[in-house]
This record gives C-alpha cells, sequence and structure tokens, in this order.
C-alpha cells in the first residue's frame, strides 16, 4: 500500500475527479442514475439523489467517452463501503463509496485504458522538473521555448 495521505488515508490506487454518468442496480427492474465524481483501479465515489445503504451490493455500469460524440461503459459489481448526506449549493444528495468486488477482464482493460491519461495527467501536474513557463507546445507538436528564451 502508498503511504498516508494528509487525511490519514491509506489507498493502494490513485483516485481521479471525474464527472462520469452512471447507472446502477440491485435488480435489473430498479435501475437508477447518479454521478461518478471520482475513480481508481479499485472504486468509485458516486453521487446519488437516492440513499444507498453500507453494505448494499451493486452492479455498475459507468458511460465514458470513446470518441468524440461516442460512448462505451465499463460495467462490474461492487459494495457500498461509506454513505454520507451531501448538500452541494443546491443539490442534495448523498455521496457513497463503492469497492469493486467483480469487474470483467474486457471491462477491467476499459477501466485502464480510462485511466491511464488521468494518470499521466496527474503525474505531469505533479513533477515540477521543467516548469510549465519554459515550454509551450505548438499545433504540430514541436517544442517552443517562451518568449525571450532561445
Amino acid at each position: 500500500m502508498e503511504g498516508l495521505s494528509s487525511s490519514g488515508e491509506r489507498r493502494q490506487h490513485p483516485r481521479f475527479t471525474v464527472k462520469l454518468a452512471l447507472d446502477y442496480w440491485e435488480t435489473p427492474e430498479a435501475v437508477r442514475g447518479g454521478l461518478v465524481a471520482d475513480i481508481s483501479e479499485a472504486g468509485l465515489r458516486i453521487h446519488s439523489v437516492h440513499p444507498i445503504q453500507i453494505g448494499t451490493e451493486l452492479r455498475i455500469r459507468v458511460y465514458v467517452l470513446k470518441e468524440e460524440f461516442t460512448f462505451e461503459s465499463i460495467e462490474g459489481s461492487g459494495k457500498i463501503i461509506w454513505t454520507t448526506l451531501h448538500r452541494e449549493g443546491d443539490w442534495k444528495g448523498y455521496r457513497s463509496g463503492l469497492y469493486l468486488t467483480e469487474i470483467s477482464l474486457e471491462d477491467r482493460q476499459r477501466l485502464m485504458h480510462f485511466l491511464k491519461p488521468l494518470q499521466w495527467d496527474q503525474k505531469n501536474r505533479l513533477d515540477h522538473s521543467y516548469p510549465e513557463a519554459c515550454q509551450q507546445h505548438s499545433i504540430n507538436g514541436e517544442k517552443e521555448h517562451a518568449k525571450g528564451e532561445r
């Protein structure tokens, strides 16, 4: 496991802030919608207007952008491990942590493919070895130095 975060949490997998559409259900006859607020290899934080009890086993379908105007889904099963009442502006609902307990190899690969650019982006935001002010990328991908530097 990785070390403790500033809040004292232990996380084996980094989580990434997102806003993704979500369907979840205990039975296929009662599908509900929600929002994935953060995601990792091991689980997700969901926002919903419906309360979900701790210990509830759910099937989930998360919609991710594949190409412009094209979505694909990542499906699996998970267990709610925490839940809280949440208010954000005029919105009142619930935040819940879902631990993934089952995901097919194909869906795991889609999840990893989705997370890869998020991991790269986070790593580069934290990497201060080459300040952004020193380098800009042109449209054709060549590196250009900031004004005044050559």
